[in-house]
């Protein structure tokens, strides 16, 4: 399957592509590359910026050179979504201003992050919590120059165990563009998930 996603996106170099989000809308885009979990493009052949798509976030591709794909959406279980987050964030992400490794930790709906001294392992400062089931805005990937992007996410946060819970922006650095693509959509379903078994209503 790989193989032949990567043939056709050979064979369109020269044309426009289309994707077909799940949302409904369609993308012209000039595909770049394809692998098992997103899409690499160009929003026009001549633009020298490049972005991704989640494979979560699109429907299917229609290429240049008028072959279809149609992408399949295996459904992951909660703990499946939250073993997927804590990898990406504890590989690739770190919190503002920082370069310190993650430290993570899944309490039902609440998110547990510690800033890590890479040298000794111990935590820095105080750990915060954030409730994944009340989020406020997913805001858009911030794409910055090279391979690096911010993820912004308005989001319940208590400071400490003691503290109140007060609405926050949490604001990750992400070492690999990629990587905060991923990492939003997951925690995109992660809120989804949560909400709907809180409220089974929804």
């Amino acid at each position: 399957m790989g193989f032949a996603l990567l043939s056709l996106v050979a064979l369109s170099a020269s044309a426009q592509d289309t994707l077909k989000l799940k949302s409904g809308s369609l993308k012209r885009v000039q595909i770049l590359n394809i692998n098992d979990e997103s899409v690499h493009f160009k929003p026009t052949p001549e633009s020298p910026n490049a972005f991704y798509f989640a494979k979560s976030d699109i429907e299917e591709i229609w290429f240049g050179n008028g072959k279809k794909e149609k992408i399949l959406h295996p459904e992951l279980t909660e703990e499946e979504l939250k073993l997927k987050a804590t990898t990406l964030l504890q590989t690739n992400a770190h919190l503002k201003k920082s370069k310190n490794p993650i430290q993570v930790l899944f309490d039902s709906n609440l998110l547990v992050l510690s800033e890590i001294n890479p040298n000794d392992n111990k935590t820095i400062g105080t750990s915060k919590t954030y409730d994944l089931s009340k989020v406020f805005a997913f805001q858009p990937v911030s794409y910055r120059t090279g391979d690096f992007a911010f993820l912004n996410i308005v989001i319940m946060v208590r400071e400490n165990d003691s503290a109140n819970w007060e609405q926050q922006k949490l604001v990750l650095a992400i070492d690999h563009q990629e990587k905060a693509v991923l990492l939003l959509d997951v925690l995109k379903q992660l809120n989804e998930m949560l909400n709907q078994k809180n409220d089974p209503k929804k």
